[in-house]
């Protein structure tokens, strides 16, 4: 494919498309929690309103990679994947910490616990991806994608629980 007189890798054009639309889709979601909150106050917590935005945010930073960097943007990938898996872990905890101070047993101990180790293993994956020093090889790139990825489909699985349990009622 050609593109303003310079070869464009093949598949290029399409990783830029694919990171926009996932922009797109991300900001049709927002609209969507938005319009169900006018509609009904408070329908989607704004934690989870928050952690659309804090998506998209990530979205379009990746996006602008796929587009400034069209032939690599790993290390830039991991970099704001990793400081905003921090920032969701660290809001979770807060919103933890805020539902027990209202109710003591609204957030189990054991969740809490993997909470607070959630923000420490998040914040280190970011600390390691900003030192320059730890600058990782194709390969630890790649073992690190792995592991990010296994902990967005367990996030993804206790999400599905969250909702399963708001939508039938417990024995």
């Amino acid at each position: 494919m050609k593109t303003a007189g310079f070869r464009v890798a093949k598949g290029q054009g399409w990783t830029l498309r694919y990171a926009e639309a996932r922009v797109r889709l991300a900001q049709a979601d927002l609209e969507k929690a938005r319009d169900l909150n006018r509609k009904h106050p408070n329908a989607v917590p704004a934690g989870e309103v928050k952690a659309i935005e804090d998506r998209i945010a990530l979205l379009e930073t990746l996006a602008r990679d796929a587009r400034d960097r069209p032939h690599g943007n790993g290390l830039s990938i991991q970099r704001a994947s990793s400081r905003a898996a921090a920032a969701r872990a660290q809001a979770a905890l807060e919103s933890a910490r805020a539902a027990r101070r209202i109710a003591d047993n609204a957030v189990t101990d054991i969740d809490m616990t993997r909470l607070e180790l959630r923000v420490e293993v998040t914040r280190l994956r970011a600390d390691l991806w900003d030192d320059p020093v730890m600058v990782p090889s194709l390969i630890d790139e790649m073992q690190v994608q792995i592991e990010q990825l296994h902990e967005q489909v367990q996030d993804l699985s206790d999400q599905l629980e969250i909702l399963r349990s708001r939508t039938t009622a417990n024995p």
